[in-house]
């Protein structure tokens, strides 16, 4: 990508929408972060330490946890920073669903940036991360209502089964 396109590229990214125009010529200068990914590669493994996040700039990735697929990640998105920000391990396999251009930030590489530009990516990971959590919450809301209905669509089940036995194969209720 030359830089006219990556500055194109940036403006349109959640991370870098606020920085001013100089400040994404820094990023942009920053070369050796920008990196294509093959179509069908995996480039996180559940359970690695890696000392790097990606900022996804062009193609799709699918994020997999336990062989699960659990998301598709868009132009724009970001993955792989609990670890970098954590170094806890990967909490998840992510593959390329297409060709993709990422940029690659390891520790080194994010120090290097001036701290302004350093605290707006801060804030938009917690951003992010927050907005991750308040979505899990909403699953875990909705699969909690999901298994109380079930459960009470199983006992009304076992109860009209009940009703049509003979008196004498009833189970009894405790």
């Amino acid at each position: 990508m030359n830089n006219l396109k990556l500055m194109e590229v940036l403006a349109r990214v959640p991370l870098f929408k606020d920085l001013q125009p100089s400040e994404r010529e820094a990023v942009i200068q920053m070369k050796k972060v920008f990196t294509p990914i093959k179509a069908r590669t995996t480039f996180i493994i559940e359970g690695a330490h890696e000392p790097w996040f990606y900022i996804i700039l062009a193609g799709k990735a699918e994020v997999y946890h336990r062989s699960h697929k659990i998301a598709q990640l868009l132009p724009g998105q970001f993955i792989g920073e609990v670890g970098f920000i954590c170094k806890e391990p990967r909490s998840a396999t992510v593959k390329s669903a297409e060709e993709m251009v990422v940029m690659k930030l390891d520790y080194e590489a994010f120090r290097k940036l001036p701290v302004r530009i350093r605290e707006s990516i801060k804030d938009k990971i917690i951003g992010g991360l927050v907005d991750r959590v308040n979505g899990l919450n909403e699953t875990y809301i909705k699969a909690q209502d999901e298994i109380e209905r079930l459960s009470k669509r199983v006992g009304d089940l076992e109860s009209e089964v009940d009703n049509r036995l003979p008196a004498s194969k009833r189970r009894s209720r405790i």
